[in-house]
């Protein structure tokens, strides 16, 4: 689970890399149980009342969850092994030393690899010439 204060909800989700390593971090924890992580109060603990914001929408809290889990997983995904890499070391808390001994990269290489791997989910979908 995600231990600073950054916090994100899923109408303000665009997939920036601080985003996505967000809900890697909380992906165990939360999203892949249907919940999304609870917003942070600033004495650091959740704060009560409304996780998923002031919108009214014709979905299930757990729907919209469910939706943002399954395209974190297919953006995460199509990055290949660099995508690996992000899952291991975000999603399960894997250090780089650990990662780069599974991928058989350096440790600089697991860096280097994971923020192409940030930018391909950020950008994935996009036709880029």
């Amino acid at each position: 689970m995600q231990e600073d204060m950054y916090w994100v909800s899923p109408t303000a989700l665009r997939w920036y890399p601080r985003q996505t390593v967000w809900l890697l971090q909380n992906y165990l924890f939360f999203l892949h149980r249907g919940e999304w992580p609870p917003r942070p109060s600033e004495n650091g603990l959740p704060s009560p009342g409304k996780v998923l914001g002031g919108r009214r929408s014709s979905h299930a809290p757990f729907e919209v969850v469910s939706g943002v889990a399954a395209e974190l997983m297919l953006r995460v995904n199509a990055q290949g092994r660099g995508g690996d890499a992000l899952l291991l070391h975000y999603g399960f808390g894997f250090p780089i030393r650990r990662v780069s001994r599974i991928m058989k990269w350096t440790e600089a290489g697991v860096w280097d690899r994971m923020a192409q791997a940030l930018k391909g989910v950020y950008h994935w979908g996009e036709d880029i010439p």
